[in-house]
């Protein structure tokens, strides 16, 4: 994964140039393959590293996990309002039981945007006229 970041990112490293060897010399179905895995594990080992820097040293640190699936545009259903709610009451229950645990560290690398419902509306056939389809995607994004 840092090879990968690190070519993504423009960044000459020799993990970006065993990575970049790695994929030259592959078959494409298996670099197909490879990029469909790192897409499913980024998400994942993302929070795993932000939590290891946020407690590197102090032994009596302890963890609390909260994971929700991030790739909205990879989702193969329809986005509801109905969905979009419930979600949004997930991160108010995230909240309070942050609050009522006494958390006080939390990190939440929630960078989503209207545009990822757009996409996520267009993969799935819904809004078919850009502007309703832009429109909807802001009515859930801002119930989410």
């Amino acid at each position: 994964m840092k090879g990968l970041d690190d070519q993504v990112n423009s960044v000459d490293t020799p993990e970006a140039a065993a990575f970049r060897q790695k994929v030259a010399n592959m078959p494409p179905n298996e670099s197909r393959a490879l990029f469909d895995k790192l897409r499913i594990y980024d998400p994942y080992m993302h929070g795993t590293h932000v939590s290891g820097i946020a407690v590197r040293g102090n032994p009596a640190a302890r963890l609390v996990v909260f994971r929700f699936n991030d790739q909205l545009a990879d989702l193969t259903f329809a986005p509801t309002a109905a969905w979009a709610k419930r979600l949004a009451d997930d991160f108010r229950e995230i909240g309070e039981y942050c609050r009522t645990h006494h958390v006080r560290v939390v990190n939440m690398s929630w960078g989503d945007q209207p545009s990822e419902f757009e996409t996520w509306l267009s993969k799935t056939g819904q809004g078919q006229d850009p502007a309703e389809r832009k429109k909807q995607a802001l009515e859930l994004f801002e119930i989410w």
